[in-house]
C-alpha cells in the first residue's frame, strides 16, 4: 500500500516466495505454472517494475530465472539469470545468477555453455557451498560431454574435499563411480559402488 516505504519492496518479495512453500505450488519442469507460481511471477514482475533500481534487484531477477526454470521455462529463465548478472557486478547474487545459468544451460543439453559458467562461477565463489555446487556441476557437464579423464580428478577432488555432501548424492557418486570405472581404476570405482 505504501511504495515509498523501506521495506515495502522486500515485504512483497517475501510474500511472492511465501506463494511458493506450498509444495503443492511447485510443479518441477511440467511447462504450466500453478496458480501460486503465476502470482509469484506476477508479484516479482510487479516488484521489478515498481523498484527498478533497489539493491535487491538481481536478487529478484534470479529468484524470477529460478521460478521460470522449475516450470521448464528455460528461455525466460535465462533472460532472468543473464539480467541478473547485468544487474549485479559481483557479489553473492552474481554467484547464485550464474549457477542458475549453469543449471538452466544442463537442462538444455548445451554442455559447453554449462560449462563455461560453472568455471567461471568456480573462480568467483566466495564461499564453500557455492564452490562445491560449482565443482560439482564442472564435473558432471564433462561426465555428460564423456570427457572422463577430466571429470574423473573432479570428482576425486570433491570427494575428498567434501565427502559427507557426495555420499549423500547418490546421482553424483554414481556418475564418479561410472567415469572411474571407465578408466580402469576398478578397484576404487567398487569401494564407490559399495557406497552406494
Amino acid at each position: 500500500q505504501h511504495p515509498d516505504r523501506p521495506l515495502a519492496e522486500p515485504a512483497r518479495a517475501f510474500l511472492a516466495d511465501v506463494l511458493l512453500t506450498d509444495q503443492q505450488a511447485l510443479r518441477p519442469g511440467s511447462g504450466q505454472a500453478s496458480p501460486n507460481q503465476m502470482h509469484a511471477i506476477l508479484a516479482y514482475l510487479a516488484i521489478l517494475h515498481d523498484f527498478p533500481s533497489s539493491p535487491n534487484t538481481a536478487r529478484n531477477r534470479w529468484r524470477l530465472g529460478d521460478l521460470y526454470a522449475s516450470m521448464g521455462a528455460y528461455v525466460e529463465a535465462q533472460g532472468m539469470y543473464e539480467r541478473a548478472l547485468a544487474d549485479s557486478p559481483a557479489d553473492a547474487d552474481t554467484e547464485r545468477a550464474l549457477l542458475g545459468l549453469a543449471v538452466n544451460f544442463m537442462e538444455w543439453g548445451k554442455w559447453p555453455e554449462a560449462e563455461q559458467q560453472f568455471q567461471l562461477l568456480q573462480t568467483r565463489a566466495s564461499d564453500e557451498a557455492m564452490l562445491r555446487l560449482a565443482t560439482i556441476g564442472l564435473a558432471d557437464t564433462f561426465y555428460a560431454q564423456r570427457r572422463l579423464q577430466e571429470a574423473q580428478p573432479l570428482y576425486v577432488a570433491c570427494y575428498r574435499r567434501w565427502p559427507d555432501f557426495i555420499k549423500q548424492h547418490p546421482q553424483v557418486l554414481l556418475k564418479f563411480a561410472e567415469a572411474t570405472m571407465a578408466l580402469g581404476q576398478d578397484p576404487l570405482a567398487s569401494r564407490l559402488y559399495n557406497i552406494l
